[in-house]
């Protein structure tokens, strides 16, 4: 888009995103909200719940791994989640595994929605 003055770059990335709202439930919007955007979006509240409440596992726990997966940000180690849960790192590693697994098959299904979404519109060929 380098022939766009700013403001019809603008223009055209609420355009984009309101496919995105358009075409996705809440949580796919939120994981790729949260992706592009670093988990600074309200939506990551969101994608964290759903996952939470998806899996059984501990918002705080999920919220580590989702802000690392968007972001590289690391909160708390494997051993300091093994040592409050009262588990064995490696059940820490298989939680965060499956986290890790759900966010990727998430992420692949929501950004084929958008692809799709922005064929339809015009915004991509």
């Amino acid at each position: 888009m380098p022939e766009l003055n700013d403001w019809e770059k603008l223009a055209e990335a609420a355009l984009i995103l309101r496919n995105v709202e358009r075409c996705c439930r809440p949580h796919h919007e939120a994981i790729i909200l949260t992706y592009f955007m670093g988990g600074t979006v309200v939506e990551t509240a969101v994608l964290i719940s759903y996952i939470s409440k998806n899996l059984g596992r501990d918002k705080w726990f999920v919220q580590d791994i989702v802000m690392n997966w968007a972001r590289g940000w690391r909160g708390h180690t494997g051993d300091w989640w093994a040592k409050k849960y009262r588990v064995s790192i490696r059940t820490i590693q298989r939680w965060a595994l499956k986290i890790k697994q759900m966010l990727s098959d998430m992420f692949d299904f929501a950004m084929s929605l958008v692809d799709d979404a922005l064929v339809e519109s015009g915004h991509v060929v």
